[in-house]
């Protein structure tokens, strides 16, 4: 079966593809100045992750060394919610079939996927809350 996307598939695979927004590697740079608060920073403790639906969109927010990085919440192999698999130091791991992205950037790191999740922009405001800026 091919979706009007072009991807062949059925079922659970297809509609995630249908969905998927491929990554935009300008995202660091750009911003609509749209920021979403997903949570307070201090909640977001190191090596953890918390997912959030902005709008339609799923975003999993992380902390790393340190340092906060959103992506988009659905792995790219299979409609699956990150946020409930694992982050082991920057490598977020798909709880369905164990699919890896690096948090950092997105990039994936282990099969079956073979598309990168896209990142969106974060910061923190001055009430210590944490923003994402998820644009179209």
């Amino acid at each position: 079966m091919e979706s009007k996307h072009g991807f062949r598939s059925s079922g659970l695979t297809l509609r995630a593809a249908a969905r998927y927004k491929p990554p935009n590697f300008t995202d660091k740079v750009m911003s609509s100045g749209t920021w979403q608060a997903v949570g307070k920073a201090d909640e977001i403790i190191d090596g953890k992750m918390t997912g959030r639906e902005l709008g339609e969109t799923h975003v999993v927010v992380c902390r790393h060394l340190g340092t906060l990085y959103a992506l988009s919440g659905v792995c790219s192999h299979a409609f699956a919610l990150l946020h409930e698999g694992r982050l082991r130091g920057h490598r977020i791991i798909c709880p369905l079939h164990g699919a890896s992205f690096d948090c950092r950037t997105g990039a994936v790191l282990g099969q079956p996927a073979n598309t990168p999740l896209r990142t969106f922009p974060v910061r923190v405001n001055d009430d210590g809350v944490v923003e994402v800026d998820v644009y179209e």
